[in-house]
């Protein structure tokens, strides 16, 4: 114990140096473009006839310019 105590003693200016290192590159790194858009989904009827209405459904979600659709029950469009 006292072995690894005084390893870090002797080493301590040079552990806090990467240390604020790793701590400001982390923050300096560029964020996920991801991070920047926000995901909107809306639900939109793809089937419809007289007697049931809405059959088919799909809902779809954009964020940024990249979009996905998916089939949903009739029952949630709206």
């Amino acid at each position: 114990m006292k072995k690894i105590r005084s390893v870090l003693s002797r080493y301590r200016l040079m552990l806090n140096v990467l240390a604020l290192v790793f701590v400001l590159g982390t923050l300096a790194a560029p964020a996920a473009a991801d991070e920047f858009f926000v995901l909107e989904c809306s639900n939109g009827c793809t089937g419809w006839n007289q007697q049931q209405g809405c059959t088919y459904c799909q809902r779809c979600c954009v964020d940024g310019q990249t979009y996905q659709c998916w089939q949903i029950g009739g029952e949630y469009c709206s």
